[in-house]
């Protein structure tokens, strides 16, 4: 310990200094998470609209296979019955 004497006055500065200084340090960390959930929102955004062209994309496959199942039994079909097949 010092051999110069703290105050009452003292002690209550150093700890008014120590809360401010965590008051800024909160004000910091609230403006990260401010961030951090602006940025997740976005996020959400973003994994919808890629889970939207997702099930485009599969609509179309799932449309292009059913086309080509349709075009194999068509051709089945025609040359059962004697119709020449023509591709367009």
């Amino acid at each position: 310990m010092s051999d110069k004497g703290i105050t009452i006055d003292d002690l209550a500065t150093m700890i008014a200094k120590g809360f401010d200084d965590m008051g800024e340090r909160f004000n910091g960390v609230d403006k990260l998470f401010d961030k951090i959930e602006k940025d997740m929102k976005l996020m959400k955004l973003d994994i919808e609209d890629v889970r939207l062209r997702l099930d485009i994309v599969a609509h179309r496959f799932k449309l292009e296979e059913m086309k080509k199942m349709f075009d194999k039994r068509m051709r089945a079909v025609e040359n059962k019955v004697g119709i020449k097949f023509s591709a367009a």
